[in-house]
């Protein structure tokens, strides 16, 4: 399990590199359901997925880790951390 700080450094860490998904109200969601309604829409985002938070943090964890990556290299674009490619 992982405390606070270890959350707040992953949230540093995957906002770094994917941007904040925006949220809409909708009114009619509102009316129908009697209560405020805000949905996140992820595939409006540029990577159409939020499993990409996930993905981002786990290739900082190997890139910072002391273990072998077990055959994998591993290479990414100076640019941004989205890009990148395994090869076997």
């Amino acid at each position: 399990m992982f405390d606070l700080k270890e959350l707040e450094q992953a949230l540093d860490i995957v906002h770094s590199v994917v941007t904040p998904t925006l949220q809409n109200n909708w009114a009619q969601l509102c009316q129908s359901l009697g209560c405020d309604v805000w949905v996140k829409h992820e595939n409006h985002t540029p990577t159409t997925a939020f499993k990409v938070r996930g993905g981002v943090y786990l290739v900082h964890q190997l890139l910072n880790s002391q273990k072998s990556t077990q055959g994998f290299d591993l290479s990414y674009s100076r640019q941004s951390w989205s890009k990148f490619v395994f090869c076997r």
